[in-house]
């Protein structure tokens, strides 16, 4: 992996680590759907990292959040 590939990693890893921790605090102050969202993205971020990193519990850990947060959102839209 070259130099623009790793910083490119680094860069999308602490984006979604931060968007993250903004999650967990709008969730402790219940402020929904947005921790949802946010929650989604962050962790889609955090599976692009496991899958380019080739990390079976992250990727496991990261699958099973996106469909989660997945699964809150359609259920905010359509019930």
């Amino acid at each position: 992996m070259d130099i623009h590939q790793r910083n490119h990693i680094w860069v999308i890893k602490w984006i979604s680590s931060i968007l993250m921790v903004v999650t967990m605090a709008l969730t402790a102050v219940n402020i929904f759907p947005l921790n949802v969202k946010l929650g989604l993205i962050s962790s889609i971020g955090w599976l692009y990292v496991s899958l380019r990193w080739a990390d079976r519990s992250l990727i496991i850990l990261n699958s099973t959040a996106v469909f989660i947060y997945i699964l809150g959102i359609v259920k905010l839209l359509f019930v």
